[in-house]
């Protein structure tokens, strides 16, 4: 989670799995990329995750620019 991201504003922290993406139930890397396919920096997403606690969080949070690949 970088800081300053969309993800550090809703509270997400290092180590949250995400589950959903938009109301889609999200269950490994590949379902994850599959749910974002269609999006661009600046949309916004609902995300739904589970913290290391084991707490399920959610919030909409506007997607940023990923790091050069």
């Amino acid at each position: 989670v970088q800081s300053g991201s969309g993800a550090d504003d809703a509270g997400m922290t290092a180590g949250a799995l995400i589950v959903g993406v938009n109301g889609t139930a999200v269950g490994s890397a590949t379902d994850l990329t599959h749910a974002l396919a269609a999006t661009r920096p600046g949309d916004r997403v609902r995300i739904t995750w589970i913290d290391e606690s084991g707490d399920q969080h959610r919030s909409t949070i506007r997607l940023g620019s990923g790091p050069p690949a």
